[in-house]
């Protein structure tokens, strides 16, 4: 069984009233319901001020954040890791761009962290370029850190 973590590379967005998905995409092996006609003048900022995130990241056990907006939070045994980059205007929360991987309960907590709801939470996944609601981006996570078919 092949162990090796695979990354993703994915902003998060805030939109009130997500469309639905209306088409499926598959994509490394998994299927994802893509959201179109996204439009990202339709986004707002996060619930969570710039200043209150970063206060909150750095009392993440393993989290740092600093004043430019670099974050990263690391797993107890190192064997996972997220960092980041929290993009500001007015000290409002624009999106944020994630690289890395990490469990299911990190990623929650961290819209949590941001005001947000799973609902309400927009992922664009920058590999693929498509974009996608939370609960779809924590099973695919879920998909990579756990596969059952992968050689």
């Amino acid at each position: 069984m092949n162990t090796e973590r695979l990354d993703w590379h994915v902003t998060m967005h805030f939109l009130d009233d997500i469309p639905p998905s209306n088409q499926s995409m598959t994509w490394q092996e998994h299927v994802f319901p893509v959201l179109e006609n996204l439009s990202l003048d339709s986004v707002a900022g996060f619930k969570t001020s710039f200043d209150e995130l970063i206060q909150r990241v750095n009392q993440q056990p393993g989290g740092y954040a600093e004043g430019d907006g670099s974050i990263g939070i690391v797993g107890p045994e190192g064997d996972w890791k997220i960092v980041g980059t929290l993009y500001e205007m007015q000290d409002e929360i624009i999106h944020v761009e994630l690289l890395g991987n990490g469990p299911s309960d990190i990623l929650r907590w961290l819209i949590e962290a941001l005001d947000c709801q799973s609902d309400q939470c927009v992922v664009q996944v920058l590999q693929a370029g498509f974009f996608i609601g939370f609960d779809a981006f924590q099973n695919w996570n879920d998909h990579l850190r756990f596969p059952r078919n992968r050689p």
